[in-house]
């Protein structure tokens, strides 16, 4: 790979990465030189989902165990390259893995998430003018939880803007998340994506109870055998902290 000229295959450079991170094949002195290569290359040329493969790749090899991978480099000029991007660009997968993707590696760039989470939250509503309802459930879920781990309880910095009437009016990004679960069903969602979820209602400062309480409607009829340590007391959390 030090040989072919990485810069100008833009869309091979995330598809090696991406296919290394997936094979789980963590070659260290490849992902710090796939990560000079990267940051040579021109931002103009990088597609938004080619940074989404990038960052995910990236948060992946650094948080694994045992890591010695840190590249706050790379994250900082995939940042702006992004944030750089029309927001035309970006699919809801794509917002879902880069906000994911910045949260599991722990670069708080705040005006990262501002950025890429409105536009999330503006990604083709359709005639109902209603966020999220191109995402899957997972992306939902993923989304969710890095805007908590992002914001926590001070998330109006995120806030969905819609007119109606000729005015325009502000709505939380945990309301209008709960919204979209209620709308779906809790039944949409897997038992992983239910505790993400869970999590990330909890952490707001939202009144969600009608919400927890149609999760626990729904989680009474689920096997719950399967959910891991982690699972289990997020969803503990989260309904001790319902409000």
């Amino acid at each position: 790979l030090e040989h072919i000229c990485l810069p100008r295959a833009h869309c091979a450079l995330a598809s090696i990465v991406n296919a290394f991170a997936r094979a789980g094949v963590w070659d260290e002195a490849l992902f710090r030189h796939m990560s000079r290569v990267a940051r040579m290359t021109d931002p103009k040329a990088l597609k938004v989902n080619d940074c989404a493969a990038l960052v995910g790749s990236f948060a992946k090899a650094q948080t694994r165990a045992g890591a010695r991978l840190r590249d706050g480099a790379l994250f900082r000029r995939l940042s702006l390259t992004v944030q750089a991007k029309d927001p035309s660009a970006f699919t809801p997968r794509a917002v879902s893995n880069i906000l994911s993707s910045f949260a599991r590696a722990g670069v708080w760039d705040r005006l990262l998430f501002k950025r890429i989470t409105r536009i999330g939250l503006n990604l083709d509503p359709g005639s109902e003018r209603a966020p999220f309802r191109g995402f899957k459930a997972q992306e939902l879920a993923s989304m969710a939880w890095a805007v908590a781990k992002a914001f926590g309880s001070n998330h109006k910095e995120v806030a969905w803007i819609r007119e109606s009437g000729g005015h325009k009016l502000t709505e939380s990004f945990f309301s209008v998340v709960a919204d979209e679960v209620r709308r779906r069903g809790w039944a949409e969602f897997k038992n992983r994506e239910i505790a993400t979820l869970l999590w990330a209602l909890g952490t707001s400062s939202e009144p969600c109870a009608g919400t927890f309480e149609e999760a626990r409607r729904d989680l009474e009829g689920r096997d719950l055998s399967r959910l891991n340590q982690v699972d289990i007391a997020n969803i503990a959390w989260a309904f001790a902290s319902a409000r």
